[in-house]
């Protein structure tokens, strides 16, 4: 297995450049026609976007998108922020140094409903450890459902917690 810092310091080899070009493009042939509507051709598209900074490849992002409906807590929005402002615990410190603003958590939302966090960007003076706290207590969501298949998936969310003095 080729070390990650491989990349950082030289440009790829050749061979993994080719490889990443064929990927470019799916796996079908110019012109087949769509097994379920024959009149339809079907267009080859890249399935990757390659980010280039320096002569080396940063990044390689799927284009493929997933149409689905987003994931909620309770019945939707307002009963959250609900919850929130019936169980917000303003931390100590943000109130003696008079700290308000938005905290955002992002939130993976499972297909069973369970909920890991990703990252929180917070104001600091406690309201990371708070909003953390929040977000576990309000346990279980209703996940993303992909519209192609009525299936729950895995999603990931951005969730604002408001911090305001009174």
């Amino acid at each position: 297995m080729i070390p990650f810092e491989f990349f950082h310091y030289r440009l790829p080899n050749p061979l993994v450049l080719i490889v990443l070009f064929i990927f470019q493009f799916p796996l079908i042939s110019f012109g087949q026609e769509d097994r379920k509507n024959p009149e339809i051709m079907v267009s080859p598209e890249p399935l990757f976007d390659t980010t280039w900074a320096n002569g080396r490849i940063i990044a390689i992002t799927a284009l493929k998108k997933i149409e689905k409906t987003a994931p909620y807590w309770g019945n939707g929005e307002d009963d959250f922020l609900y919850f929130v402002g019936s169980n917000l615990a303003y931390p100590e410190d943000a109130k003696l140094n008079g700290i308000e603003g938005g905290v955002t958590v992002v939130l993976t939302v499972h297909e069973d409903g369970s909920t890991s966090i990703f990252d929180v960007f917070d104001i600091g003076f406690g309201t990371k450890e708070e909003a953390i706290r929040l977000i576990e207590l309000s346990g279980c969501w209703n996940p993303a459902i992909n519209k192609e298949t009525g299936l729950p998936i895995q999603s990931t969310i951005l969730v604002p917690i408001p911090f305001k003095l009174n």
